[in-house]
Order: structure tokens, then sequence, then C-alpha cells
């Protein structure tokens, strides 16, 4: 593949019915997502037979194009899998028991300045004034938790209203337990939650909510950094992030659009009156651009299984890999400009943190070696950056690039 070609092909050439964008989404879907999919699909249910799973649970939001991978496929149902609500907001909160720190780092998740009324709102607790009167803070003090001082006194804070947090863990607790017993999931047997991956929060979760000790339940990702013999990884399983390039940044997001879901994004259940557990959801303009943009992608990978059927999942699997990297490490500029304008969001919550990707000098500035100095030092994907540059500057870029990863591989 040449260099700065990215994926094989060209994308929205002059006079195509197709735009430049939906193009790259189409060829994303059949050159990554749908060897990827047809991967995961085989590798997950001959994985869930060898370790006596008893059903699958697919969570959403990103772990039900999985589901709709394998009834494409056809493949049959062994072990019985369903499609399972589930989100860092509902599930975090109500694994909540004791207040402590593993709390609080999941409290500060997301956007990372904001009046403390924010911080509160967001996962429904009631700010007590009179508990952080101590500390002067009012509703409308703005923390930074960037800054270790800031983060201190938030902290103070945070503690403060301990038992408002527990309480209202309890309550969501016990509406999440009603909705989990509904779909079978507390029923005998060992459970396998099939998710895209990273860190297996929600497995932790679960078995928290649950109470269930580790082994009944086992995760199967495309990757994983914990290294445990119950979180299973196809793509990678306890590797660190890093150098390489399956834990980068532009990995992660690239995964996490690809599976965006039409549906809205869980916060909480509640209970009616008649004691059946209601979701309580919340449809962010991020999202909904998100898959609008996407569902190309998931449609020309779902077309490009019934065409290919079932096949080895090894070399599907091989076959991602290679486009993923092709795609991360020499993208072309269609590709490049496609994935910037993506609203990706970070965090939990309907005011999770939008990061860009990478952020280009404009205009003049664009020919201005310094101007690329700050934008080169923040951009969560270097290499898309340089692709953006003019001819000399992205020379030098993608050497520094090369150089970074040498220093990095080196340890």
């Amino acid at each position: 593949m040449a260099p700065g070609t990215g994926l094989a092909g060209h994308p929205g050439e002059a006079g195509d019915a197709v735009s430049a964008p939906d193009a790259v989404a189409r060829r994303l879907g059949a050159e990554v997502l749908g060897p990827l999919l047809g991967a995961m699909a085989g590798w997950v249910q001959e994985r869930a037979r060898e370790r006596g799973v008893d059903r699958l649970y697919f969570l959403g939001r990103d772990g039900w194009l999985f589901h709709r991978a394998m009834e494409t496929l056809g493949l049959p149902a062994e072990p019985p899998g369903k499609d399972l609500l589930s989100s860092r907001r509902c599930w975090g909160l109500a694994a909540v028991r004791a207040f402590d720190q593993d709390g609080y780092r999941w409290f500060g998740t997301g956007l990372q300045r904001r009046a403390v009324r924010e911080w509160f709102e967001r996962c429904d607790i009631v700010y007590d004034p009179e508990a952080c009167r101590p500390g002067e803070v009012e509703p409308d003090t703005v923390f930074d938790l960037s800054d270790p001082v800031q983060n201190d006194r938030f902290r103070a804070v945070v503690f403060a209203h301990a038992p408002a947090i527990e309480a209202r863990a309890r309550k969501e607790r016990a509406a999440l337990l009603a909705y989990l017993r509904a779909e079978g999931v507390d029923a005998p047997g060992t459970v396998g939650l099939v998710d895209v991956g990273w860190r297996g929060t929600a497995q932790v979760n679960l078995a928290s909510i649950l109470q269930w000790p580790p082994e009944r339940i086992v995760g199967f990702y495309w990757g994983v950094h914990r290294a445990d013999p119950q979180f299973e990884g196809l793509w990678y399983a306890g590797v660190q992030p890093g150098a390489d390039l399956r834990t980068r940044p532009a990995a992660v997001f690239l995964m996490d659009c690809l599976f965006a879901r039409p549906e809205p994004t869980l916060l909480r259940f509640e209970l009616d009156e008649g004691g059946q557990a209601v979701p309580v959801t919340v449809h962010p303009e991020a999202d909904v651009a998100i898959h609008a943009a996407m569902a190309p992608a998931q449609a020309a990978a779902l077309a490009w299984l019934r065409d290919a059927g079932i096949g080895g999942w090894r070399e599907r699997a091989a076959a991602a890999s290679r486009g993923l990297a092709a795609l991360l490490d020499r993208p072309c500029r269609a590709e490049v400009r496609f994935l910037r304008s993506l609203p990706y969001r970070q965090g939990q919550g309907a005011d999770a943190a939008l990061e860009p990707l990478a952020a280009a000098p404009a205009g003049w500035r664009a020919f201005l070696p310094s101007a690329w100095r700050r934008p080169f030092h923040e951009a969560r994907w270097p290499e898309g950056l340089a692709a953006m540059a003019p001819a000399p500057l992205r020379w030098w870029l993608r050497r520094r690039i090369r150089r970074n990863r040498r220093l990095e591989e080196a340890g």
C-alpha cells in the first residue's frame, strides 16, 4: 500500500453519485468492519462454548452490532444470546455500595472543568450547601480536575455527599436489578458479556450489582486492557495503552464510532407503579451525528458478511487488523477529513466531553511550521494530523512520529 493512501481504493471521485464521506464510510465497512464482525462472530461462539457459558448478552450501546453479525451469518444460538441495555452512567452508579476512591473516579469522568452543580446534576445527586460551607464551595463554584489542588478540594466536596450518593445508588440498583431479572441475567449458570471493550468496567460493575463471584461472568471483547482469565480479547488482551497501535486513542475512537447505535443512551432505570423497570434515556446530538455518518459503514459491513458467509475467524481477524493498521498509520486526507468531522464524546451522561482527534491549523497558518507544534502535541491522532499538512511539513511530522514511536517502544 502506497504511503498516505489509507485503505484500498479511492473515495468519492468527481462526478460520483455517492458523497465522499459516504464512500469512505462504505470502504471502512467493507474492508475493516465486515471482517472484524465476521471474526468476532466466529470467535465469540467458539470461545463461549469452550468456556461453558450458558447465555450471552450483547451490551448496548456498542455490542449490538456483534449480535447483528451473528444473526446475519445465521450462526446457531449456542449459547443463546440477546441484547442488554447498559451504560457507564447506569451500571456505574448502581454498582456503588460503600462510596470509596473507585466511586470517586467514576463520579469524576468526562469533562474535567465544570461547576459543582453540573457534576451533581449529571448523577442525579442533590447538592447539600451546608455540607460544603466549611470549604466555601457553592453550587456555581467551578473545579478543574486536571489541577491536583482543585481535585483535592472537589474530592472533599464529593465525599461529604457519600451518604446521598449511596442512597441514590441503592435506588437505581433496585430498578436495574428488576430489569436484569426480567432479562434472565440472574438465572443460574455462567454469563458471557460481548462488547467492543477496553477496560471491562461493565463486567466489574455487573459482578458488584449482582453480588456474584467474578468467575460467573466471562467477557468477550474486541480488545481489553485487563490481564485476567475472565476477560478475553480477540484483537488484544492485557495490553496497556502506549506505543501499541491497537491501544492508541485513534484506535479507540474509531471503534467507538464504528459501533454507534441509533438508539438513545441509557441513563438509568426507574420502577413504575407495577414494579416494572422503565429505561430513562437521552439522545445527544453528537450520537445522532456519529450514527448518521457511520450507518453506511455498518450497512456495508453486514452486506459484506452476507456475501462472504461463514469463514475462518482467524483469517478475518488478520484482515481487519491489516485494514485498521493501514487506516491509522497511513491515512489519506479523505479519511482524515471524515473522521475529524465526527463529534466524539468521551465520558458519561448527557454532557460528556467532546474531544477532537486532531485540530489542524487553517488558512495561511497551515504553511507555518510553528503553527503545527501545539496541535501535534495535543493530537489524539498524530498520523491523521500529519496527513493534513502541506508536503514539506507532512514529511517532517511523520519523521517526528516515527521518532516518538521508537522512543515509546524503547520504554
